[in-house]
Order: C-alpha cells, then sequence, then structure tokens
C-alpha cells in the first residue's frame, strides 16, 4: 500500500493543475500530490521506518551518500551550506526584507517568507527534493512490480494529460477556453499547450519527463521508443511556446555538448541533433508573437537597468529572474570572485531581489532555477549540481556501451536543461526512478545475461 501511495505522490507531483490552494496561507502552494506525500511520510513514521531499520540487528539502514549514487548530492549540499556561511558573513541575508508585498499573507506564511526564515526553509526544501524524489524510490520501490506499476500508472495519467492538452490547444484556437492552468484559479493561457501540467513553462519539463520515462521503460521491455511518441511530445514542447522551455532547451544543447567532448562520434551526432534542434527552435520563435515580444522587450535591458530607467512591461515580469545575473555582473565588476564561484548560500537570490520591490510587485525567488543554482551555489555548485544526476546514470549503465549510456545521459541532461528553464522536480523524480529501475531489475537473471550479451557485443 505504501509503495502505490508513494508512486502516486511522485507521478502528481509534475501535475500543478491540481493546486488546491496557493501560498499564502501555508507559504508553499498546496497541491494534490503534497497531500500524498505528507500521508507517505507519516506511513513511514507510523512503520517505524521500517525500510530502513533492521529490527533484528536494530541498526539504521541510511543511504550511503558516500556511493558514486549520491557522493555528488553530498558534495553540492556541503558547497551550499559553505556558501551559505560565506552569505552570512558578506552580508547577503541583510537585504531588505519586503516579501510578496501584493500578496495577502498569513501570519505564518509571512514568518516562512522572511529573510530570516526563508534561506532555512530553502535549505528545507533542497534536502527534501533529494530525499524524497531521488534516494527514497530505490527504499520504497523494491519489487519489479512496483517498477511496473509505476510505468503503468505514470504513462496513463500521461496520456490523459497528453489529450486534455491537445483538446485544449484546439478550443482555444476558436477563442474556447476549456482548461485553466490550475483546477482552483480559473486563469486560461489563451493557445498554448499545458495539459494538466499547470503553465505552459511547466509543461515543458513534464513532456521531457515523459520522453525519458518512455524509453526507460522500453529499454527494460527490451523495445524501442515508439518515433511517433518522440515526434508528438517534442511538437507539443513548441505548441507551449514558453521561453523558459526554450532557454532550458538551449541549456540540455550546451551540456551535452561539454559531455560529449571527449567522444568524436558522438560529438558528431550532437552536431546534427543540435542542428535541427536549433531550426525547429527558430521557426517556433519566428512563429511565435510572444517570444518576439521578449526578444523585442530585451533589447537594450542593461542600459535600461545601469541609468535606472523604465523597464518595458514583459521585462517587468522577469525582473525576478534578471536581477540575480545584473548583481553577479556588478559583483564581477568589483572582482569579488567569491560568491560568483561558490555562492550567496540558498534563498539570498530571493533577497537580493526585494532590494528592487519598489520598482516590481515585490518578487522573491527567480523563476529561472538555473539563476538560482548560479546565483546560490556559483558556479562550483551547478557544475556539482549537474554531476548529481549525471554520474549514477553513467555509473549505472557502464555496462551497456557507449551508444545506450549517451542515450540515458541524453535524458537525463534534457532533464537538467528543464529543470534549468524553470523550477521543477523531473530531474529529482526520473534519477530516483532510473536508480530504483536498474537497482531492482539488476537482480533479474535474465537482465544480467542480456547486461553481460550488450557488454561482449559493444
Amino acid at each position: 500500500m505504501l509503495s502505490r501511495l508513494y508512486i502516486w505522490s511522485i507521478v502528481f507531483q509534475p501535475l500543478l493543475f491540481f493546486v488546491l490552494f496557493q501560498r499564502e496561507l501555508f507559504g508553499v502552494p498546496g497541491s494534490l500530490s503534497r497531500i500524498l506525500q505528507i500521508l507517505v511520510i507519516i506511513g513511514l513514521i507510523l512503520r517505524f521506518l521500517i525500510k530502513f531499520i533492521d529490527l533484528k540487528s536494530h541498526e539504521v539502514r541510511i543511504a550511503n551518500f558516500t556511493s558514486p549514487l549520491y557522493i555528488n548530492f553530498l558534495v553540492y549540499f556541503v558547497l551550499l551550506i559553505f556558501a551559505g556561511l560565506i552569505g552570512l558573513v558578506s552580508g547577503a541575508y541583510d537585504l531588505p526584507s519586503t516579501y510578496q508585498q501584493g500578496e495577502t499573507l498569513s501570519g505564518f506564511s509571512s514568518i516562512l517568507n522572511s529573510a530570516e526564515v526563508r534561506p532555512l526553509f530553502e535549505y528545507a526544501i533542497a534536502a527534501y527534493y533529494i530525499i524524497y524524489f531521488s534516494i527514497l524510490p530505490k527504499y520504497i520501490l523494491k519489487t519489479e512490480k512496483d517498477i511496473i506499476r509505476f510505468f503503468t500508472f505514470f504513462k496513463a495519467l500521461f496520456i490523459i494529460s497528453f489529450v486534455i492538452g491537445i483538446v485544449d490547444f484546439t478550443f482555444a484556437a476558436f477563442s474556447i477556453d476549456l482548461i485553466p492552468r490550475q483546477m482552483m484559479d480559473g486563469v486560461n493561457v489563451g493557445m498554448r499547450y499545458h495539459g494538466l501540467a499547470g503553465e505552459p513553462r511547466q509543461a515543458v519539463p513534464y513532456l521531457a519527463l515523459g520522453l525519458a520515462i518512455f524509453h526507460l521503460q522500453a529499454f527494460f521491455e527490451g523495445k524501442k521508443l515508439s518515433r511517433w511518441w518522440v515526434a508528438a511530445i517534442i511538437s507539443a514542447m513548441l505548441l507551449t511556446q514558453s521561453s523558459s522551455g526554450i532557454l532550458g532547451i538551449m541549456a540540455f544543447l550546451g551540456l551535452y555538448i561539454i559531455f560529449s567532448l571527449g567522444n568524436f562520434r558522438q560529438f558528431l551526432k550532437l552536431i546534427s541533433l543540435s542542428i535541427l534542434l536549433v531550426l525547429l527552435l527558430y521557426v517556433a520563435i519566428i512563429n511565435s508573437d510572444r517570444i518576439n515580444l521578449y526578444i523585442e522587450s530585451a533589447e537594450n535591458l542593461w542600459f535600461i537597468l545601469e541609468s535606472g530607467g523604465e523597464l518595458p512591461y514583459l521585462m517587468k515580469t522577469q525582473l525576478d529572474s534578471i536581477y540575480p545575473l545584473y548583481d553577479l555582473t556588478i559583483k564581477f565588476r568589483n572582482f569579488d570572485f567569491l560568491p560568483i564561484f561558490i555562492g550567496s548560500g540558498l534563498g539570498s537570490a530571493s533577497v537580493v531581489n526585494n532590494v528592487y520591490a519598489d520598482i516590481i510587485f515585490g518578487t522573491s525567488n527567480p523563476n529561472s532555477q538555473f539563476v538560482r543554482i548560479l546565483y546560490e551555489s556559483g558556479l562550483i555548485g551547478t557544475l556539482f549540481f549537474v554531476l548529481a544526476f549525471t554520474h549514477p546514470v553513467k555509473y549505472l549503465t557502464k555496462g551497456f556501451g557507449d551508444k545506450v549510456q549517451y542515450k540515458f545521459i541524453m535524458y537525463v541532461l534534457l532533464l537538467v536543461g528543464c529543470t534549468f528553464g524553470v523550477r521543477s522536480s523531473v530531474a529529482y523524480i526520473y534519477l530516483g526512478i532510473f536508480i530504483a529501475a536498474f537497482s531492482v531489475f539488476s537482480q533479474n537473471s535474465s537482465y544480467r545475461k542480456w547486461q553481460n550479451y550488450t557488454s561482449s557485443s559493444r
């Protein structure tokens, strides 16, 4: 029962249509997934953490964070703590606290979003994402039946979301609003694909997760991923018209090119793929009035920031991601390199945004996760963040040959790139399921024979 409940909690996690209440009440949005997660945690507590405790020897079984699967997460989190200490000393948390002036927050929510508490809360969120989505699957989904059940339920819900998204997009072409971004707010997004993922920018990482999970399932079934699914999902990504999604895909291309530099054959394939994706993105951009408005609004952006002039409206809506980058350029000019390399600690990006709260509407966290990671953990932290996802995949697929390994690396980097575009849990979810699936199927004798065959025929 607990394994099924856990599967439901992670499958519904990216589906932000099911947000039941906004953050004004408790400081974080309340969704169906979070309610299920609370039930899972309660279940674990009531069972005395039976999945981690060996009752015979009375030894607590805790994930080995020094293993190749989790070591980079450990390094990344240690760097975050160090960055936070540096941030405290340097005054990164001493900026004015004017969180979300335009919102009516409860007493608890206003405390949680204060400059004093919010950074600690961000550390708790980071640890929670790593533990709940990336580590727990290996200890809860321990049988082939569990993994197959996850694949089945995820695929069913994904198809439902996909069909709803296409129907909604079709009706929107006739100016008929069918599905709002969230069931509680009734806000429609127009003729843009979003399905049940909430905002169109959230639909891109969810679609990428579907592509990665379908490939993982096909791999363990000894099949090939349908090209029709690939074409349909990529088409849906383009129909989102999401600037965050485009930035996420561009981040993926950059990461994959860097990763492939040591393999010339793979590098040539990647260049071909990159050219194709760039052409598709170009077609999407020139045919999107929304994206072209963003491009036009970005003209002379840095000059306006320097002079203190009036920014175009569309840029004002993105200032929560612009100001941390602007602050980094100021630090660079002043030869203040330490925050650039190690960051200023979690929550510092939301604090620096509030310096400009009188210009915008009291913004907090950047929408772009890349901006957050870069500002809060620096270049070094960003590197280990990426390695935290790529290294376990590389480690678990090293016996299957370069072709298989690079395809899995491609998918995980796609999810990391999408996560860079907008804050999303998809990369954590995929990594957790990937580790759990490989841990389970590695115990299967036919699977081991297949691994030996693929290894010997490389």
